[in-house]
């Protein structure tokens, strides 16, 4: 099974993170991140799929230790399309699943 990588950044340069998809939607995603990020806080997720390389602003919406959750903000309907496409490609595994 193979989890695409995410690139989370913020405002701060310093503070550019990396990490494994582990679920992704129209509307968000779930990922193991290696890096602090803060509930509520505004960053820019880069990821590549084979097929799709986006790059979307997202709201990190909760966390438990190192897997967070995204919500995207502002996505045109191309993005969107191309992110429920790249969806589907990714085996849905939640680090937490089995407890």
């Amino acid at each position: 099974m193979t989890r695409e990588s995410i690139s989370p950044s913020t405002a701060l340069p310093e503070k550019v993170s990396w990490g494994r998809i582990a679920d992704l939607r129209e509307s968000g995603m779930g990922a193991t991140v290696f890096g602090e990020l803060s509930q509520g806080e505004f960053i820019a997720l880069q990821f590549s799929i084979p097929s799709v390389s986006l790059e979307l602003r997202a709201c990190v919406c909760h966390r438990r230790g190192y897997f967070y959750g995204f919500e995207f903000l502002i996505v045109s309907d191309m993005q969107r399309e191309r992110t429920k496409l790249a969806g589907e490609e990714i085996p849905i595994k939640h680090p937490h699943a089995s407890r």
